[in-house]
Order: C-alpha cells, then sequence, then structure tokens
C-alpha cells in the first residue's frame, strides 16, 4: 500500500497490517513463490528478528505465519546469567563467530544447551526451543542428586551454591524414601533434595555402602550420596529389658547415655526382690587400627549390657542373706558391677570388648521383696532395731546429765 486494484472473479484478499516489533519479538516468514532471492526456497522459514527491523511487511512471494494464539508476532527468549535455554537442531548447518550457538558443525537432533548468556535467542530454520532451565539454589547444608546421562552415575552437588544441570548431559533424580526410613533418618521431609542427616552432640551414626563402613559423629550434618545409607541398631525396651518390643534406631549415644533395668535376684536365704537399676554408659574411642567401626558390631548393646550385667548381680546378691542386702544394697552391686573401691580411687568401671561399651557408674534406684511376709518381718526387725537404737542413745543422754 498504498493501492486501489479490483478482483477478479474467483479472487480473494485479506488486508493484513504491518507488523511492528520490539527488539525481543520476532515473525516467522516462510516462501511461498519464487522470490528475487536466489539462496530462497520454496518452502523455506525465515527468521525476521526485531533486533534488525522495527517494522516489517513482507514481500511478494512471503508469508508471516501465524503463532498458535492466532497473533503474528512472537516473543524471542530472554537468556539471563542464572539459567538456561535447551535447544534442538531440526536441519544440518554450520554456525559461525556471532551466531546463537557457539561455531561448528551441527547435525539435526543433535541438542545444545546454551548457559551464561545474556540477551535474545531466536529460533531459527535450523533450531528449535525445546524448554528453559532454571537454577537450582542448593543452601548450606543441602544437596541434589544428579545422573549422567551417558555413564548413569549418580553424584552428588553440596550447596551453598546455585546449580544449572545441563539437560543434554545430567538429569536432576530423587531418592525415595519409605515413611518407617524417613522416621528413623531424623523425620525427614526429602522436597527433591538430597537426604541430610542431621547427628546431634553426643551421638553418632554410622554410613554404609556396598563396600564401605563409615563412623559420623555430632554434631554435624551428614549428607548422604545416593548409594549410602544408615546402620540400624534394634534395641530391647521395656523393664525388665525383653527383645519381645524392638526399637529400631539409627543414632548411638557415644556420651552420657543411661539404660535402665529392672532385674530379679534371689539372695543366700531363697528370698526374691526386684532391684531397678540405672547403668551410666559411654563409647571408648577406638584407636588407629579399630577405629570406632566396633561401636556398631553388636545391634542391640542394649540387650547384650542387661544380660551380662543382670548376670553379675545375681551372682552378687545370691552371695548375702537379705537382710545384708537390704542394708548394703548399693555397695553390694555397685563392687560387683564397677570393681571394688581403694581409698579415694575411683572404681575401675566395666569394659565392653565386643563394641567398646564402657559402664561407668550404676544406680540402685529401688530394691522390692516381693514376698509380702519377708517384707514385714524385715520392716518389723528394721523398726525395732531403730526404737532399740533410739532408747539406747535417751538412756545415754539420762546417764550423762544424772
Amino acid at each position: 500500500g498504498p493501492i486501489t486494484f479490483p478482483l477478479w472473479p474467483g479472487q480473494k484478499a485479506k488486508v493484513i497490517n504491518g507488523h511492528e516489533l520490539r527488539e525481543d519479538q520476532y515473525l516467522v516468514v516462510r516462501v511461498y513463490d519464487q522470490v528475487d532471492e536466489k539462496e530462497c526456497q520454496i518452502g523455506e522459514e525465515k527468521i525476521a528478528k526485531g533486533s534488525e527491523v522495527s517494522f516489517y511487511i513482507p514481500k511478494t512471494g512471503f508469508e508471516v505465519l501465524p503463532n498458535v494464539k492466532g497473533g503474528y508476532v512472537q516473543d524471542a527468549r530472554h537468556l539471563r546469567k542464572n539459567t538456561g535455554l535447551h535447544v534442538r537442531v531440526v536441519k544440518d548447518f554450520e554456525a559461525s563467530a556471532g551466531d546463537q550457538v557457539p561455531p561448528g558443525k551441527y547435525h539435526a537432533g543433535q541438542e545444545i544447551f546454551l548457559r551464561d548468556h545474556e540477551g535474545f535467542f531466536f529460533p531459527s530454520g535450523n533450531l528449535e526451543v525445546v524448554g528453559e532451565v532454571q537454577t537450582i539454589p542448593i543452601a548450606e547444608k543441602e544437596g541434589v542428586y544428579v545422573r549422567e546421562l551417558e555413564t548413569g552415575k549418580i553424584s552428588t552437588e553440596i550447596g551453598p551454591k546455585n546449580f544449572l544441570p545441563d539437560p543434554t548431559k545430567v538429569e536432576v533424580v530423587t531418592r525415595p524414601l519409605d515413611p518407617e526410613t524417613a522416621k528413623r533418618y531424623g523425620n525427614l521431609q526429602n522436597a527433591g533434595k538430597a537426604v541430610s542427616i542431621y547427628i546431634p552432640p553426643s551421638y553418632a551414626v554410622m554410613v554404609t555402602t556396598k563396600d564401605r563402613r563409615d563412623v559420623v559423629k555430632g554434631p554435624q550434618t551428614k549428607i548422604l550420596n545416593f548409594d549410602e545409607d544408615l546402620e540400624v541398631l534394634r534395641l530391647s525396651t521395656g523393664k525388665p529389658k525383653t527383645d519381645s518390643v524392638i526399637l529400631p534406631t539409627c543414632f548411638l549415644q557415644t556420651n552420657g547415655n543411661k539404660v535402665s533395668d529392672i532385674v530379679r535376684v534371689k539372695t543366700s536365704d531363697h528370698v526374691e526382690l526386684d532391684v531397678t537399676l540405672s547403668y551410666r554408659v559411654s563409647f571408648a574411642e577406638g584407636d588407629k587400627e579399630t577405629g570406632n567401626d566396633r561401636w556398631f558390631n553388636v545391634k542391640n548393646y542394649v540387650g547384650l549390657l542387661c544380660d551380662h550385667l543382670g548376670s553379675i548381680v545375681r551372682a552378687a546378691v545370691r552371695g548375702a542373706s537379705v537382710e545384708t542386702f537390704h542394708a548394703k544394697s548399693t555397695e553390694v552391686i555397685r563392687s560387683a558391677i564397677l570393681g571394688e573401691k581403694h581409698g579415694e580411687e575411683k572404681r575401675a568401671g566395666r569394659h565392653f570388648d565386643e563394641n567398646g561399651m564402657f559402664v561407668y557408674d550404676v544406680e540402685v534406684l529401688d530394691v522390692r521383696i516381693l514376698d509380702a511376709d519377708v517384707k514385714k518381718l524385715l520392716s518389723d526387725a528394721q523398726r525395732s532395731a531403730i526404737m532399740a537404737e533410739v532408747n539406747t542413745k535417751q538412756e545415754g543422754l539420762r546417764l550423762n546429765s544424772e
């Protein structure tokens, strides 16, 4: 235009406004008839970029293709430092310096990842956009699992960082955890990130793979690799301790551990008692050869502790009468478990070579006589002894006064 012309019978015409383009917009133009330009072939598609022309009217032989929304002007992809663009080659071509992709020869079906670019990307007859790739923010003490498409190897990207995966080479994968495992690992909420375990102070976990075992002590956060798991301890529960209800846990308390138990004993005069005990337990550091792996050699260290010490307590009580034991129960049990006390020296304690466990103290919380008649007789005897002692003191005071 401007032009006016009549239509012949059978002809029809559609008036289309010229196309105004911003720098980040483009048009897809197709050749439908012979044109003056020699390099153009019928059916070939070209890109009219807004960065090169701000107003476009196609020449005779060219037509502008509409987009999926029915319009003509399309928006180019914005390239930013923190994003990437996944592009696929649809036709063989050779790129030169200054093109939208690095120089070189490209073949149909080949995929290209563009990153660390700023500006606009305009699709062409040779390239199509597969999708835009966003960075994955990984905070401190977090990670994501990444699988290499060629080898299948899975590695862990650990923060803090902004991770931009190359979809032509890798893919981000997640590691599903069943509810029981997630609960044992500390009520984890995965949310697509790597498995992250917080180990509190005075605790330790054992990280295992098919060919490796490592003990990790707290306080710290351990990010598990895709093939790593935590060793599971299965501890006896209840009082007295039994295996009827087992507590599964991955966390071993290495210092300040306290284990309570009720031990049924029998004195030399065949009186049965229930003794409630509380053991104080720690785990000794291993040397360079043994290390700390032995801490997890016994899956049920509570059962081992209570069975062995219960046997020692029963043997010690069997050598004392009920009256003697009732009067000196703490001394009898502490000497049997921790060793005799010599002057101001501390008791030796009891070591377990199986897993490095060390019992450094024991408390006698309660001694209960099961036979009610014996309990009454012993109580009466104690009452009589107390009354006799009080009377003796009163008589002594009276005598001194006289």
